[in-house]
């Protein structure tokens, strides 16, 4: 009989137990759903940078929305400048208020040439050579028929995208 008691009294407390993590597993699902709903908010309301797939389609965007075009020079996958610069300026906040000036083309040259269309190489080589590009990464600003405004090359070794920001805000802002 002290066992059959022992038993029923072990169960409910073995029940307590479970029943009292259930409710803290709810409690957390509903915070869960709130923060959900909040980042869905945050992301409806998120500017996201569209990179044209080919110049032709830049070009012919920005006569249609009468924006600048920003040509983004790169080596995606080997200079670390291009990666620094694509980090800490590229994938900015800051850098998404420009989208409202121009359109954006990423004219890519990375080693692993499966990367970019053959057809993407092609136009990425004509504009390198049209813009004079020597080295990378580099911001290429051009009118909305694909006249070079400005150009700014490389990044520094601090790190500091002050110099690019200004650069943009001169030539981007309305």
């Amino acid at each position: 009989m002290k066992k059959i008691g022992l038993l029923v009294l072990f169960l409910s407390v073995f029940q307590l137990g479970f029943a009292q993590i259930e409710e803290e597993v709810d409690m957390g699902e509903e915070e869960n759903v709130e923060a959900i709903e909040e980042q869905n908010e945050e992301v409806e309301n998120e500017v996201v940078i569209k990179w044209e797939k080919s110049f032709a389609e830049t070009k012919q965007k920005a006569l249609k929305e009468n924006k600048k075009i920003l040509i983004f020079f790169t080596g995606s996958d080997w200079c670390s400048f291009c990666k620094a610069l694509e980090e800490d300026v590229v994938n900015s906040d800051k850098f998404k208020e420009f989208s409202k000036s121009a359109v954006f083309y990423k004219a890519d040259f990375p080693r692993a040439k499966d990367l970019v269309s053959k057809e993407q190489q092609k136009e990425n080589k004509e504009l390198k050579d049209k813009y004079y590009i020597s080295t990378y990464p580099v911001f290429v600003i051009a009118d909305k028929n694909g006249q070079m405004i400005a150009k700014k090359k490389s990044y520094n070794l601090m790190r500091d995208p002050e110099y690019h920001f200004m650069f943009l805000e001169k030539y981007l802002k309305k």
